[in-house]
């Protein structure tokens, strides 16, 4: 059977940060810099696809020609 564990220490439930760390918080909650990281983040998946591609294509290329 199993036994009933006791809990002895409990982490903090507060973190302490630097004064100065408040202050990076308000503009990251910006909306409109939350759509540029989307935009960025929907162009960088498609360069990265088309680079795939591109990859894919110049190995078959290769293969073929041998």
């Amino acid at each position: 059977m199993h036994r009933a564990v006791q809990i002895v220490d409990v982490p903090p439930l507060q973190v302490d940060l630097h004064r100065e760390l408040g202050a990076v918080a308000a503009p990251l909650r910006d909306d409109s810099t939350a759509l540029l990281a989307g935009i960025a983040l929907l162009v960088a998946a498609a360069v990265g696809a088309s680079a795939l591609a591109l990859t894919l294509v110049a190995t078959r290329a290769l293969r073929s020609a041998t």
